[in-house]
């Protein structure tokens, strides 16, 4: 195999994170998560394209990074993901973009078929924190006495 066809095959089995802030209302493709647990994004288009982060289609990688990076986050909601075939990603995330800021019913449609819903995140996550919870000893669930402040 090439080095061209083994790029192509793992464009084909690779997806990449679009992330919306639903304030700005801006389509762009995630890079990575920065030193404060931020997004570092850019826009998307044929110039950036290989900077942004692959996700396998198949593996569970990215619902992992989802739901760490929403555990630690403190306003979740405030951002829209979509999930786009690396090799549609220029394409998708324009069609993407004029979905939200349009509100035909074809539109819609392409936004939700790209659209992850947090709401499966959001129970995952309280499940995965209820398992942390059990695994953990029941003093180390107790929250710790406050100090008296003595000063020596």
């Amino acid at each position: 195999m090439t080095k061209q066809d083994q790029r192509q095959f793992e464009e084909e089995l690779s997806d990449i994170l679009l992330i919306m802030d639903k304030n700005d209302k801006k389509v762009y493709g995630m890079k990575g998560v920065g030193k404060y647990d931020e997004f570092e994004t850019a826009e998307v288009n044929l110039k950036n394209q290989e900077q942004f982060k692959l996700f396998d289609k198949n593996g569970s990688f990215l619902m992992e990074f989802l739901i760490e990076f929403f555990s630690s986050m403190q306003n979740p909601i405030q951002f829209r993901f979509f999930t786009v075939p690396q090799s549609q990603a220029v394409e998708l995330s324009d069609k993407i973009q004029s979905g939200v800021n349009n509100s035909s019913k074809e539109d819609k449609s392409l936004v939700q078929k790209y659209e992850l819903q947090i709401d499966h995140l959001s129970g995952r996550l309280k499940a995965g924190n209820e398992n942390f919870d059990i695994q953990r000893k029941p003093e180390q669930l107790k929250t710790p006495a406050k100090s008296k402040g003595v000063k020596r």
